[in-house]
């Protein structure tokens, strides 16, 4: 019987660990959070949003959110522009988390 070369099993082990994402950190991690929307800049396609202290994902504090072309912003289930939002809106916010930026892929108002 053949035996195989240690070299060649310790490869195959490593490239299934890291396969599977067990090989090092994630870099992206989902959150959903709600806040009140304290700017918005339609302009630049940007709000930020405020983070109460009772918030449980998230720590306290202003987060700004950058949006992208799939960004989806939704009030009683319809979509709307990014103009539409407004200062003092409570929002719930699901983003990707990449490092120090969040980036949104669904705002929702649920205020008026």
């Amino acid at each position: 019987m053949k035996s195989v070369p240690k070299s060649w099993a310790l490869t195959v082990v490593f490239l299934f660990v890291v396969g599977c994402g067990g090989g090092g950190q994630e870099t992206s991690e989902q959150q959903s959070f709600i806040g009140t929307i304290s700017e918005v800049n339609a302009g630049e396609r940007t709000i930020s949003v405020t983070i109460p202290d009772t918030a449980e994902t998230m720590e306290a504090g202003t987060v700004s959110l950058a949006f992208t072309d799939s960004t989806e912003i939704l009030k009683n289930f319809m979509a709307m522009p990014v103009d539409s939002l407004q200062v003092d809106q409570d929002v719930r916010v699901d983003a990707v988390r990449d490092g120090e930026q969040h980036v949104p892929s669904r705002v929702v108002v649920l205020t008026n």
